[in-house]
């Protein structure tokens, strides 16, 4: 009973951080228009760090660590700046709506394929049906049939998909990272080393502009560094060690739906049918690969 009640604890748990990932492609595409991506990401990560370093000190189960948990969290940290790399590029050039929609959705199937061959796991009929759908929903999505190459990167829809591709790989390495580091000294860890790599380049873009800047700006970098990042990435990097990388990804068909209704009100996107339908292919897609088979 104690263990089914502290799962369904984690369950909403999860719900409530995907909701604060889906709104923060609304937080990324207005930060995106006041300053450079790299003081974007070094204040990002530094809030988020100041946040979390207290929370982590002051709890007593962060758990333990040793050199490869170490390792592991300095790469998770140089992938998650990776990943705030091209969400920031990508919010920039792109609709936040249906960047939401393509990199959240590719997200768990991407993980999915990762883990499988990483961990040598069998793939399935319906796991293929699955890629196959999640492929053609993120198609339908970018409206590739309207590209070409130059148009893929003026769009953002490329760095979705970097996007998708460095949060499954750190996806990975959190669930490899079990057993050698607590999963909230491997937030902690990640979120400085984020900070730090991006330092150097935040002081050539004038990284103390930021405090001219007004209220709206503070507000929605709160939102993605306390909301988004402190809580929802920790609840994630937790869920991963709990549940496992593919189930705990499967969570992430929350976003989507989420992205495009914030993105409605706050930035006043349409909800395109290509992104509905691609959106909901792809939903389909992550339901198929994480259902269980019946036993023959």
């Amino acid at each position: 009973m104690q263990q089914n009640t502290s799962r369904l604890v984690l369950y909403l748990l999860l719900v409530s951080a995907m909701l604060t990932w889906g709104l923060s492609w609304s937080n990324g595409k207005i930060l995106a228009g006041y300053t450079s991506v790299p003081n974007l990401i070094f204040w990002r990560f530094t809030l988020t760090g100041l946040f979390f370093t207290p929370v982590v000190f002051g709890t007593r189960s962060r758990g333990s660590i040793n050199r490869k948990g170490f390792i592991a969290a300095l790469f998770g940290g140089l992938l998650i700046a990776t990943y705030n790399i091209f969400f920031f590029l990508g919010t920039r050039r792109g609709l936040a709506g249906a960047g939401g929609v393509l990199v959240t959705t590719l997200n768990p199937i991407l993980t999915f394929f990762l883990a499988a061959f990483v961990w040598r796991r069998a793939i399935r009929k319906k796991d293929i049906l699955g890629l196959i759908l999640g492929v053609t929903g993120g198609l339908i999505i970018m409206r590739i049939w309207h590209m070409d190459g130059s148009e893929l990167f003026r769009s953002g829809n490329v760095f979705f998909l970097l996007c998708a591709l460095s949060w499954a790989i750190l996806t990975i390495i959190a669930e490899s990272s079990r057993g050698h580091i607590g999963t909230l000294y491997f937030s902690l860890i990640t979120y400085w080393v984020a900070a730090i790599l991006a330092l150097p380049f935040a002081i050539h873009s004038g990284i103390l502009e930021v405090f001219s800047l007004n209220w709206i700006f503070w507000l929605n970098l709160f939102s993605v560094s306390a909301g988004a990042m402190a809580f929802g990435t920790t609840i994630y990097f937790l869920a991963t060690k709990k549940l496992g990388s593919e189930k705990a990804s499967a969570f992430i068909f929350a976003v989507p739906v989420s992205a495009l209704f914030f993105a409605r009100i706050f930035l006043d996107e349409k909800l395109s049918p290509p992104t509905l339908l691609g959106g909901l292919l792809a939903i389909v897609a992550v339901y198929l690969i994480n259902r269980r088979s019946t036993p023959t």
